[in-house]
């Protein structure tokens, strides 16, 4: 990879993130810090798109915001669609499978998310983040 920032091929670079990525994931806790080092040297070379489809599929919870609503996309689990069925406000789409509640309500989804995936990979508008207790 330093042979291609030095040359200033950006392709070069970003094709060599994108396989140490691919090694690092099988290991991601372990390798967590370089991961997100190395999506957001992609970012910053002007490869988002890239940056962020790599970061979704290392991520087993995706949070986006869309139209003023936080769009909660996780794989099924009981005690989750339990708890953000409690939340004002949510809306489950049938299609894609996915709750949505009010960006209002973030703390009411933190505290789901953190209840059913806590320790688990996410990506959110900021990156790659592991759900975690928030410390005070």
């Amino acid at each position: 990879m330093l042979e291609a920032v030095l040359e200033n091929d950006s392709r070069k670079a970003v094709n060599a993130l994108n396989l140490a990525l691919a090694t690092w994931s099988r290991d991601i806790r372990e390798n967590e810090k370089e991961m997100k080092l190395a999506l957001e040297a992609m970012r910053e070379m002007g490869y988002v798109i890239l940056a962020d489809t790599v970061a979704g599929r290392l991520a087993k919870v995706k949070i986006t915001l869309e139209k003023g609503r936080l769009v909660l996309d996780t794989p099924y689990n009981p005690h989750f669609v339990a708890e953000v069925k409690t939340i004002p406000g949510r809306k489950l789409d049938g299609d894609s499978k996915v709750w949505s509640v009010p960006a209002t309500k973030k703390r009411e989804a933190w505290k789901a998310l953190l209840n059913s995936y806590e320790g688990s990979l996410a990506s959110g508008p900021k990156g790659l983040f592991r759900i975690e207790a928030l410390s005070s």
